[in-house]
């Protein structure tokens, strides 16, 4: 049986992982210097931070049978400014490599959903639709009326999945190496 909800600080491990396939889709050249499983690592620690872009007040995760398979995770537009600090510290601080994500992602007044990501084997199995229908929940909290994100030019099931729920788009940047498609929920 699948069930989403609201993320808990146990959720950590797992979230690192799905946070992980995102990362290595958008090629950052510290991931081949800091290798995967340091990456992992020190994600999982950014993940007891409140001040992390993807701390686990502000996910949900999809349970099949009691396993994660899926989360969706993201944070209010005002934080944007600091999200990336724990991150670029315990960066620096373990393998002294200075990056940051220098692109503001969030457009103002949104909730900016960063991740949503399903393990290869449930995927298209309707999680991100669930994870998808839950997002306003949370956007609510932060009295937000809308859910922003961007999604790569080049992934057209992804783009067509949020079409289909009533995502708009809204403008286009460039995230890391890849061109990125800005769109918009207002609920």
């Amino acid at each position: 049986m699948l069930n989403i909800r609201e993320s808990t600080l146990a959720d950590g491990r797992v979230l690192s992982e799905l946070s992980m396939i995102i990362l290595c889709q958008m090629d950052f050249l510290f991931i081949k210097e800091v290798g995967l499983e340091n990456l992992k690592s020190l994600i999982e620690q950014c993940y007891l931070d409140p001040r992390y872009r993807d701390d686990y007040m502000q996910a949900v995760v999809a349970e099949f049978n009691g396993e994660v398979v899926g989360a969706a995770f993201g944070f209010n537009d005002e934080q944007e400014d600091k999200i990336d600090e724990i991150f670029d510290t315990l960066l620096y601080e373990n393998f002294g490599i200075r990056q940051g994500f220098e692109v503001k992602e969030a457009v103002s007044d949104e909730w900016y959903l960063d991740t949503i990501a399903v393990f290869k084997h449930m995927r298209g199995k309707g999680i991100g639709t669930k994870l998808l229908k839950f997002l306003p929940n949370i956007a609510k909290k932060y009295g937000k009326i809308c859910v922003g994100l961007n999604v790569a030019d080049d992934n057209f099931t992804a783009k067509k999945l949020y079409l289909s729920h009533g995502f708009v788009e809204t403008g286009k940047k460039r995230l890391g190496n890849q061109r990125y498609t800005h769109m918009r929920w207002y609920f």
